[in-house]
């Protein structure tokens, strides 16, 4: 995610996203998240920037010189972040959701909110799909480990075709 590519990029608030996040990480998408869930995960940012957090001291020196939001700049930045937020699947609208869409929703529920799927075109839901495939390798394996038992198996090809046919124009 780029500065430019945020959602009201000149306002105040993308502005300080783009200030503040990337001391630590990459610029996040407000779309990353549910409105809901991001109050507690600016909350928790903005501890560690103050130099607290779950590591103490070394949380300390690991955040020295790095610059946190006020309280008037936080509250902006969580209105921002749950206004552009992503919106979460209306469910009665997929009925086939328990059995054709079940990759989805396994897949993607593990993380986040199920995403609408109309609201990407097909093209763009390829994209979408890799990078969260990207993700959920890095995240959930050590390479070459073996899969548990009862653990769901994500077929991508799955995901892709109810997304693909699903998704806006």
């Amino acid at each position: 995610m780029t500065a430019a590519a945020l959602p009201e990029p000149d306002s105040p608030a993308a502005t300080l996203m783009a200030r503040y996040c990337v001391q630590c990480h990459h610029l996040p998408s407000p779309a990353m998240h549910h409105p809901d869930k991001w109050p507690k995960i600016v909350g928790r940012m903005v501890v560690r920037m103050r130099g607290s957090g779950n590591r103490g001291a070394l949380m300390k020196d690991m955040m020295g010189g790095a610059a946190a939001p006020d309280e008037e700049e936080v509250h902006m930045l969580i209105g921002y972040l749950r206004r552009n937020a992503q919106k979460p699947i209306d469910v009665a609208r997929y009925p086939d959701l328990d059995t054709r869409g079940r990759s989805f929703r396994d897949a993607c529920d593990q993380c986040h909110v199920l995403p609408e799927p109309s609201s990407r075109p097909a093209r763009e839901w390829r994209r979408v799909v890799q990078r969260m495939e990207d993700n959920m390798s890095w995240m959930n394996r050590i390479v070459g480990s073996a899969p548990q038992r009862g653990e769901p198996q994500l077929r991508r090809q799955d995901i892709l075709g109810y997304l693909e046919s699903k998704a806006g124009r």
